[in-house]
């Protein structure tokens, strides 16, 4: 087997240049990666009741230190602003302001768009077989993340 057959390097190769087309989409709006990841991920969560910064830390797979310097740079930016947890004040909330919902539409084309992209060519059968196999490589992954 080729090296670069290899699942590992496939599914980075596939990570890294997804992550790129949608740079390329959001950058419009000066966000980087790492912001526009983070605004996805509140836009996408924006009917829950409550969405802490610690949520947005797990989403993102980063230190507390990254992910409050990507919140102050959206807040900055006056795309969404900081409050007390509804439970707990110690957590903090994230919100989305008028012009970070404003973006709503603009995330769910790139979205859109990418996931067309990619999935060219895949019948509904293979994108829904893609995705469980994703899935499962996941699992696995986590599961072995944990035992360490």
């Amino acid at each position: 087997m080729e090296c670069s057959d290899h699942i590992g390097p496939l599914l980075g190769q596939c990570s890294h240049m997804a992550k790129r087309m949608m740079q390329r989409h959001m950058q419009r709006y000066g966000f980087t990666p790492v912001q526009a990841h983070a605004m996805a991920f509140l836009i996408r969560n924006q009917n829950q009741e409550e969405t802490t910064q610690q949520e947005l830390e797990r989403f993102l797979k980063v230190r507390p230190s990254t992910a409050n310097g990507v919140v102050t740079r959206l807040e900055d930016q006056g795309f969404i602003t900081r409050a007390p947890g509804l439970a707990d004040a110690r957590h903090r909330r994230i919100l989305l302001t008028e012009k970070g919902l404003s973006l709503r539409q603009a995330f769910e084309d790139g979205i859109r768009q990418s996931e067309e992209t990619m999935l060219r060519g895949f019948s509904p059968q293979q994108q829904e077989r893609l995705r469980a196999d994703l899935r499962h490589i996941i699992q696995n992954l986590e599961e072995e993340i944990d035992l360490c």
